[in-house]
């Protein structure tokens, strides 16, 4: 199965491996298997948060509902929670990214940007139109540690970091499977 899968990364994702020889990471259920294609649609974020909310209003022009057809990634391993485990993206077919301008995550520093564009007397759209661009490289993005949120895919692919300690040995496997 394990091959099969990989196949099916190396068939699907060309553009992506071409693009970019980076580790983008996110967190998946620990019960999940160790290759997960990950419908983008099922992915269950709450709409209703704040964050979402915002980000769908400030980055409009880049899709629709553009919070609930994102998965968001890190370029550095973030820490896995009882329920989650890190594992390795990669995204099928043409894809699109937006970054963070900032090193450090947008999602979970929100409350404390709400503060400061009250405090600051500024509109947090505005504070977040301009958090995110989607202007630099995927290796920019990544030597400058920035959040990614790749979108318009209709599902990617996560493999968990625990089945492969090394990134280049992973990529290995995906290019090199006959």
């Amino acid at each position: 199965m394990k091959e099969s899968c990989l196949h099916d990364v190396r068939k699907e994702c060309g553009g992506f491996l071409e693009a970019t020889t980076f580790p983008f990471y996110t967190l998946i259920n620990v019960y999940s298997p160790p290759i997960s294609k990950i419908k983008i649609r099922t992915n269950q974020h709450n709409e209703r948060n704040n964050f979402g909310i915002c980000l769908n209003d400030s980055l409009s022009n880049l899709s629709r509902n553009l919070y609930r057809r994102t998965v968001f990634t890190e370029p550095m391993p973030i820490s896995e929670t009882p329920t989650t485990e890190l594992g390795y993206v990669f995204i099928p077919g043409k894809f699109r990214y937006f970054h963070s301008t900032v090193n450090h995550t947008i999602r979970e520093n929100f409350d404390d940007l709400i503060l400061k564009a009250f405090n600051w007397n500024v509109d947090i759209f505005e504070i977040l139109t301009s958090a995110y661009s989607t202007t630099d490289s995927l290796a920019e993005c990544v030597e400058k540690e920035q959040e990614v949120g790749f979108y318009g895919m209709p599902y990617f692919y996560v493999v968990k970091t625990r089945y492969f300690h090394s990134y280049e040995k992973l990529l290995n496997d995906i290019l090199n499977d006959d």
